[in-house]
Parts: C-alpha cells; sequence; structure tokens
C-alpha cells in the first residue's frame, strides 16, 4: 500500500487547523485536499465516508472547482455524479467553468458545459468564463465556445 493517501489524510487533518476548515469533518476537508492535489483515491475515500460534496476552502473553492482547475474530467465526472454543484462560485464569484477558462482548459470547458455549465454568469468583477479566457489570452476557439454557450 502506498504512502500517499495517509499522509495526504494527515495533511489535510492539519490543513482544518490553519485554512478556514475549523467546522468542516476530516472527510470533508479531505475531499477538498485530494481535488487540489489530483488526489483521486483520496477523493474516493473522501466521499465514501461522507464527505460534504461542496465543501469550500478557505478562498471559497470547491473539490469541482479544483478538479476544474487541473482539467481532471475523471474527478469531476465523480464530482458531479456524487452531487456537486456545478456553478458554485468561490469568494470572488468564479465557478468552476470560469477556472477551466482561466487556466486553458477546452476540454474541461466543454465538459462543464455539456453537464449544464452556466456559461452567461458573471464574478465579482462583472466577468464571464469568456471574459477571462479572452483576458488570459487563451485560444479563439475557447473565447468563441463560451460566448456561444452563454447565448440564450
Amino acid at each position: 500500500m502506498s504512502l500517499r493517501l495517509p499522509v495526504a489524510a494527515a495533511f489535510a487533518a492539519a490543513l482544518m487547523l490553519f485554512s478556514g476548515f475549523a467546522e468542516a469533518g476530516r472527510a470533508d476537508v479531505s475531499l477538498v485536499t485530494g481535488a487540489r492535489g489530483k488526489l483521486m483515491r483520496l477523493v474516493e475515500s473522501s466521499l465514501a465516508q461522507g464527505a460534504a460534496i461542496d465543501t469550500r476552502d478557505g478562498n471559497g473553492r470547491t473539490a469541482l472547482s479544483w478538479a476544474a482547475f487541473h482539467g481532471d474530467i475523471p474527478m469531476m465526472r465523480l464530482l458531479l455524479s456524487h452531487g456537486a454543484g456545478i456553478d458554485v462560485a468561490d469568494k470572488g464569484g468564479r465557478t468552476p467553468l470560469m477556472w477551466a477558462a482561466i487556466v486553458n482548459r477546452p476540454a474541461s470547458a466543454s465538459f462543464l458545459l455539456n453537464s449544464g455549465a452556466d456559461a452567461a454568469m458573471a464574478d465579482d468583477k462583472g466577468m464571464t468564463a469568456a471574459d477571462h479566457a479572452e483576458a488570459e489570452g487563451h485560444d479563439a476557439a475557447l473565447v468563441q465556445m463560451l460566448r456561444d454557450a452563454a447565448t440564450p
């Protein structure tokens, strides 16, 4: 057995004390920590232990936001199958779709759109996912896909 999972779980427990997770349970913290660290086994274990699917880290980001950030479609699929909120925004109003756009993850953006993400949502600065992709200078096809999805 790999030590990777127990070490990650211990790290997640320590995180509870120092990063805005004081009221979250261990499984909840492990869920977000696992997604942030791209640790699918930790995410699966956390879900099996009953982690609250939309637990937020100190910046308000959920496991789904982290999976979108990393472009981890299998993890996004798993989280959505457990009821993750597809449009849950962080403290800055950024959704998982916006994070996929910010870091240039077209496949993740497409997956989220096909799963029902709202491309018309704007963050606290009034920027949509398409605006973020454009501001970052990402591929015109990604920007157009997001703009098309936001048009009723």
